[in-house]
């Protein structure tokens, strides 16, 4: 369990940098044909200061992003389906699903970006890419070994 903790973190921060916000990267300033689905993407690694360390917004992220890695370790090392595709999914469901109900409501926002379709879409997205890297870096981890 406790490698499972340890490489999940690991591997959370690492899609999250990487993956996620090289994703966020290519739609804010290649996203022009994906405009219409997706709307205005903000600029990847947000510096802004949040509480309650008052550390930059991507920091922060980038460690809720190591906490979803260690669920999604456990996850992976407790069932026998294919990584890759569970982690797309964990990312969509779980994460993405997260984000537009409880976690909008504990930061006082509307629950599914008040549905904004632009919004729902493009955090489903990119969550299901920071769940799909999570999974890619879990695999040389050896895991399941």
């Amino acid at each position: 369990m406790g490698k499972a903790i340890r490489l999940g973190f690991i591997a959370g921060v690492l899609s999250f940098l990487v993956f996620h916000q090289g994703s966020v990267h290519l739609l804010h300033y290649l996203g022009e044909p994906l405009r219409p689905w997706l709307g205005h993407v903000p600029a990847p690694f947000p510096m802004n200061r949040v509480a309650p360390l008052w550390v930059p917004q991507f920091v922060s992220l980038a460690f809720w992003a190591g906490l979803w890695g260690i669920l999604l370790a456990v996850i992976l090392r407790a069932i026998r389906l294919p990584d890759l595709l569970t982690g797309l999914l964990f990312g969509v469901v779980v994460i993405g699903g997260s984000t537009l109900t409880w976690i909008a409501t504990l930061k006082g926002l509307p629950q599914f970006a008040g549905g904004d379709r632009q919004l729902i879409l493009r955090a489903l997205a990119l969550n299901g890419v920071l769940g799909w890297g999570t999974a890619f870096w879990l695999r040389p981890m050896s895991l399941r070994g």
